[in-house]
């Protein structure tokens, strides 16, 4: 028997916005996003700490648990054939096989660290994560 999970709209849009492309995501958007990330709580994030946000949420939404999301797992704003399950999927399924495995919503492409992480040191620091504050304020 498989097992499905319920999952949230915010789980779902906590990955559309780690992963969509920057310029797409308000900094509002990347600000949640990248605060999110700050598991200890330091007011910095690591990119490791915003690699294990992405695994918590990909493990939401692989409702059968099979280590990929396809149009099986798809919670209802990620509907197939919508919009917004085409976006995800061409974000992050790097191999384009219609399937996002879990290696590839981890491992993939990063637009909201990479896009706050100015200075590319793998650290998104508290000057950093203030300039984004301030992007999110203007509504930028």
């Amino acid at each position: 028997m498989i097992r499905t999970k319920r999952v949230g709209a915010s789980a779902l849009l906590a990955l559309f916005w780690i992963a969509a492309p920057a310029m797409a995501a308000s900094a509002s958007d990347v600000l949640r996003v990248i605060e999110k990330s700050d598991r200890n709580n330091d007011g910095k994030v690591t990119r490791a700490e915003h690699m294990a946000l992405r695994k918590t949420i990909f493990d939401r939404l692989d409702g059968n648990q099979d280590g990929r999301v396809d149009k099986r797992d798809a919670p209802s704003p990620l509907v197939p054939g919508s919009a917004r399950f085409h976006q995800f999927r061409a974000f992050l399924d790097s191999n384009g096989d219609g399937i996002v495995t879990r290696s590839e919503a981890i491992n993939g492409r990063s637009a909201a660290f990479d896009r706050a992480d100015r200075n590319r040191d793998g650290i998104v620091d508290k000057r950093e994560m203030a300039a984004l504050r301030a992007a999110a304020q203007r509504g930028v």
